[in-house]
């Protein structure tokens, strides 16, 4: 959190407007809730636009990890690539939208 409020300090705020998403596994049943929510609220202050769903919240994180950290959970990594699918199109989403409003200006 630190790193994130040094670099909003400028005047031009690099988060402003920026796709974001958030994922977090834990050994816990919560799989990083209690850590992603406040994240997302610091984002919106930020103007990031976090894409809301999926949420990502992997709980149970050693069954689905090996010793080395890679993941081994076959629905897992499903489920992870179907989220980074999203994130991409919803990038270009707002891509566009940030074109459509340069020419309109």
């Amino acid at each position: 959190m630190n790193a994130i409020d040094w670099a909003s300090r400028p005047p031009s705020q690099p988060f402003s407007g920026k796709p974001a998403s958030t994922m977090g596994a834990s050994p816990g049943a919560l799989g990083t809730s209690r850590a992603q929510y406040p994240l997302r609220q610091v984002g919106g202050y930020l103007d990031l636009r976090f894409l809301n769903v999926p949420e990502i919240m992997i709980g149970g994180a050693r069954q689905r990890f090996d010793a080395e950290g890679r993941l081994v959970h076959e629905a897992t990594g499903k489920f992870l690539k179907q989220h980074l699918l999203v994130l991409a199109h919803w990038t270009r989403v707002l891509h566009a939208g940030e074109k459509a409003a340069g020419a309109k200006a």
